[in-house]
């Protein structure tokens, strides 16, 4: 049985690759299936968004638009859970009985949230969507997926769009001092092994953002941005890191240590200052005030 996605994929490809319109006829013959059936499956993707005009030459594609569908990414169509609006990625994620590797995907949530259960503004334009791991890796070592994803994000903004981004303990994205994207993990550890870790993600790209909230990729280079083009360039970049087995600390610590982070934190009852100068494999800052060291986990940093 011929998968749906691929099909889809494979129409979407056809389309965008030609600037004049095709023939069904010629699409139906190089795809491999009836004029009914190529008919049915443009009927489904207009009706989910898509902007295909017919016409005495053929078809034609509107290639701005850039939405999630499982179908846009062919290695991991069948891992991806897409929702135009849900709450949080994180909640699906949690509530769900979802496979190793399943993504959650969505084009807006209504209640995103960061750490310490802060709201998230996640408004359509915007890359939301969660990583579900369960491989079992050991308990004191799960911080290092949030610094996986972190790292990997981090490179694919430098590396795709030339933006000099800049990581910040224990889960930022910074463009100076305005935040363009987040990690929050939420995992269940019984005895000594991490049973599953669920990383949930927030890029800002074409959203509307609060100046005082953050910066998105809109912004910043003054043009669209492909949200799809993120998605996939994390994905293969997430898949070759974990084959790899790479341990994913040392890189970000590399990265958070040469901004010269400061860090507010709790020094008994008084608030203090100070740079990290280190992380540790199992995800704690070691911070300097000048004086003393400490090190202290992402639960225990004060608030601005």
């Amino acid at each position: 049985m011929v998968n749906t996605n691929v099909i889809r994929k494979k129409i979407l490809d056809t389309l965008r690759n030609n600037s004049q319109p095709v023939s069904g006829e010629l699409m139906s013959n190089e795809l491999g299936f009836s004029r009914v059936a190529l008919w049915k499956h443009i009927k489904a993707l207009k009706e989910a968004g898509y902007i295909i005009q017919s016409g005495a030459k053929g078809y034609t594609i509107d290639t701005s638009e850039d939405y999630l569908y499982p179908w846009e990414f062919a290695e991991y169509s069948n891992k991806i859970e897409h929702f135009s609006s849900i709450n949080s990625t994180m909640d699906v994620a949690s509530n769900g009985h979802y496979d190793d590797g399943t993504i959650i995907v969505a084009e807006s949530q209504n209640n995103g949230r960061g750490t310490k259960g802060r709201y998230w503004s996640s408004q359509n334009g915007g890359l939301f969507f969660t990583v579900i791991n369960k491989k079992q890796i050991p308990a004191h070592l799960y911080l290092q997926e949030s610094f996986r994803s972190l790292v990997i994000l981090h490179n694919v903004m430098q590396k795709y769009f030339s933006i000099d981004v800049s990581l910040k303990w224990p889960n930022d994205i910074l463009y100076g001092d305005k935040k363009i994207a987040g990690v929050l993990s939420e995992s269940y550890i019984a005895g000594d092994r991490c049973k599953f870790i669920n990383i949930g993600i927030g890029v800002n790209v074409n959203n509307m953002v609060e100046l005082n909230e953050g910066v998105s990729l809109h912004s910043i280079l003054n043009k669209q941005i492909s949200r799809r083009q993120i998605l996939q360039h994390f994905l293969d970049e997430y898949r070759d890191s974990q084959n790899a087995k790479k341990n994913p600390v040392d890189e970000f610590k590399s990265l958070v240590i040469q901004t010269k982070q400061k860090i507010k934190y709790k020094a008994g009852s008084q608030n203090t200052y100070g740079i990290v100068e280190d992380v540790t494999q199992t995800g704690a800052a070691i911070v300097s005030d000048g004086q003393n060291k400490i090190k202290i986990y992402p639960g225990e940093k004060s608030e601005k």
